[in-house]
């Protein structure tokens, strides 16, 4: 089964729910009652900080005054994820400039997302009618295209989110709406319990529930954060391409430097020293040449060129390195970057 084809499967049956058929499991996560989620909204979040008045009764109820103690109450943290959301420990729009800005890492990804969506899906078991019902559905929906952005967004910042907007008078569901993950918040307790959802994007914040949100996650953990948000595919490429982008920084500068190489620039002799006009003016001729250029001076004028310090580093084993390291976080296939081992290259010939 491709690395999509779970969550897929899993957010299908959770639309299924949504539409009102019968589930074969329930989602991952532990979500509240609706009627639990309606009241926590209504009750605990707040339009701004200064009319917060919940937040002064949480300080008021269960602390004592002064104090800065908690009194019979869950830590702070769990009144603060709840209201706006557990707090991202990533860079997430370092993720969206990573897949944006370098051509590689954008292309492995959208290879990925290719290969797991492109092909379609099939609906299987339940009632025969229902499945064609869903199926014309989800072709009205265009879902490919939405299940591409999904699936893109999961591996890029190791969440996707869709938002089930309802059609009020004909009481279905009339579109699937990919969110930006950067501002999408879930709010939870500490106990995991997920009470729905923040967007972090407009003032004030939009507050959904957990029964308007299809919530994907890629490599979700036990851990806080990763259990609330999931692991993005890039985060163990965040260094290897960081030296990889100090590679080529460097790079650019030391050809840049060597096409109007480094001079040494000895002017007169003890018998005839330079005057400071004279050298002023010699510094300025050699300190304005461009590229491919020639300056003429007096004979009593010597010209070293400073020769590279970085010639004769073997640098290619550092970037095969780097390299390999790239290929290994990515898992792209060599024969989708024209590097198939020979007999496969002949395969792929015949």
């Amino acid at each position: 089964m491709s690395f999509v084809a779970e969550k897929i499967s899993r957010s299908l049956r959770k639309l299924r729910v949504t539409l009102g058929f019968r589930a074969d499991r329930q989602p991952p996560e532990r979500v509240v009652p609706p009627d639990v989620a309606k009241r926590q909204i209504d009750e605990e979040v707040p339009f701004s900080w200064k009319q917060d008045e919940t937040l002064w009764g949480y300080v008021n109820r269960f602390m004592l005054g002064g104090s800065g103690v908690g009194f019979v109450t869950p830590p702070y943290t769990a009144y603060w994820d709840r209201t706006w959301g557990v707090t991202p420990i990533e860079d997430l729009p370092k993720y969206k400039d990573l897949y944006t800005y370098t051509p590689y890492v954008k292309a492995a990804v959208d290879v990925t997302v290719n290969l797991a969506v492109s092909n379609g899906f099939e609906l299987e078991g339940g009632d025969a009618g229902v499945r064609e019902w869903l199926a014309d559905w989800l072709d009205e929906q265009n879902i490919l295209h939405t299940l591409r952005i999904a699936a893109t967004d999961m591996l890029v910042f190791g969440n996707a989110f869709l938002e089930i907007c309802r059609d009020e008078a004909l009481g279905g569901v009339a579109w699937l709406k990919p969110l930006d993950p950067v501002y999408m918040r879930p709010r939870r307790d500490a106990y995991g319990n997920v009470f729905g959802y923040i967007q972090l994007l407009t003032v004030p914040p939009v507050v959904f529930t957990a029964q308007d949100m299809v919530h994907f996650q890629w490599g979700a953990k036990s851990w806080w954060y990763e259990s609330a948000y999931g692991t993005s595919l890039l985060r163990p490429l965040l260094k290897t391409q960081a030296l990889i982008d100090q590679f080529e920084d460097d790079m650019a500068v030391i050809c840049h430097t060597y096409t109007k190489p480094m001079l040494v620039v000895k002017a007169g002799t003890a018998e005839r020293p330079f005057s400071d006009a004279q050298l002023q003016t010699l510094m300025e001729s050699f300190r304005d040449r461009r590229q491919a250029t020639d300056v003429f001076v007096r004979g009593d004028v010597q010209v070293d060129v400073v020769q590279s310090l970085t010639k004769d580093v073997n640098v290619q084993f550092w970037l095969d390195y780097l390299y390999k390291q790239r290929e290994a976080v990515l898992g792209v296939p060599k024969i989708f970057w024209a590097k198939a081992r020979e007999p496969t290259a002949r395969l792929l010939r015949w």
